[in-house]
Formats: structure tokens, C-alpha cells, sequence
């Protein structure tokens, strides 16, 4: 089992929540805003490890981050990289090296699947050459198709591509060779976005 399914089936319940951490302190953040819900609430987060910058001896107190409010964590105007979970990280590494090679791209935290920042997908469907959301889950019913539909119920037809997990089994394999394989590692995501963006 690789979680490659857990958005899609996660987001198809009623009245869920379904959130997935860029790090370790949105785990723990996310964690803690779960408890404080008074319906179901879902943390999809990887295996292994993840990127941590929290200092947990120091004073550290877990916030309460509202519900479906997502964040912009690059400006840009050319191409819009909605993106959750570990591939956040990813996707920006992907910005600042389509930067150099003259893309303007921004970056999103889409923490929230279920319920979808609305101002933020109407924003991202401003840049000139569209969206691309980048998950590590299939692109069937994930952020992608959450995406899409909110753009579709908000009249907007911005060109869209989905970089995520194929519609096929994943082979066993480190996380690295996996991402790898599924073109989901910086190089990967940058390659899939020099097509999109005819660079």
C-alpha cells in the first residue's frame, strides 16, 4: 500500500475533511486542528521521512489553521502550481528552476482537498498558461479532479494538466525510485511543466 488512492476515496466521503501536510509541523498542525472539529477530519501524509523545520523543544505550540484555507507560497503570472502534501516542496524546487529558464510560475500549499480554497483556484486561473496540479496520488478523484470541478462549478476554463500517480499499480521501490519512475522528483515535474509551458 502507497497511499496512492487516499485522496481520492478520502474526498468521496460526506462531510469529511481531507488534508495532507507539506511538513512536519503542518502534520502537527493539521493534527491538532482535526481534534478541535466536530466532524470527520483526514491527515494523509507520507512514509518515511518527511521535511521538518519545527522546533519541538523550543516552545513549540501545534496552530489552528482554519478549515479549507490553503496558501500561496510563490507569486507569479505564467503558470499556476497547485500542489499538497510532500510534493509542495517539489514544486517549488520545479518554480525556481522554470525561473531560470524564463517561467514565472506560482505556488500553492493545497493543504486542503476537501473543502478546495476557492479564492486560491480563482486566482491560479488567472495565469497566462494555465494550472498544473502535483500530487503523490493518482490523478483520478485527488486534487486534480477537485480542481477541476471547482473550476467547472466557477464558470472558469483555464488550461489544466495533472501531474500525479498513473492510472496503473505501483511497483515496490524506495520513495525516491518511485517518484522517480512516476516522474513526480523535481526533474520530472520539470519536465512535465517545459511541455506544457512550450519551453
Amino acid at each position: 500500500h502507497h497511499g496512492s488512492y487516499d485522496l481520492s476515496y478520502l474526498s468521496l466521503i460526506p462531510n469529511l475533511v481531507a488534508s495532507a501536510p507539506k511538513d512536519g509541523r503542518e502534520l502537527y498542525d493539521l493534527l491538532y486542528t482535526g481534534i478541535h472539529q466536530d466532524k470527520p477530519f483526514s491527515v494523509r501524509y507520507p512514509r518515511g521521512d518527511i521535511p521538518d523545520e519545527a522546533e519541538y523543544k523550543n516552545g513549540f505550540k501545534p496552530q489552528l489553521i482554519p478549515t479549507g484555507k490553503s496558501e500561496i507560497l510563490q507569486e507569479g503570472k505564467d503558470i499556476a502550481l497547485l500542489a499538497t502534501g510532500v510534493e509542495v516542496y517539489s514544486a517549488l524546487e520545479a518554480a525556481r528552476v522554470l525561473k531560470t529558464k524564463g517561467v514565472d510560475a506560482l505556488v500553492a500549499n493545497m493543504r486542503f482537498i476537501k473543502p478546495l480554497n476557492e479564492e486560491i483556484v480563482t486566482k491560479a486561473s488567472k495565469c497566462s498558461q494555465g494550472i498544473a496540479t502535483v500530487e503523490e496520488n493518482t490523478t483520478f478523484g485527488g486534487l486534480g479532479s477537485a480542481v477541476s470541478r471547482e473550476l467547472q462549478e466557477l464558470g472558469l476554463k483555464p488550461p489544466i494538466r495533472y501531474i500525479g500517480l498513473p492510472d496503473e499499480f505501483v511497483a515496490h521501490g524506495t520513495q525516491q525510485e518511485l517518484r522517480h519512475s512516476g516522474k513526480l522528483d523535481i526533474e520530472g515535474i520539470v519536465e512535465s511543466l517545459l511541455v506544457i509551458t512550450g519551453r
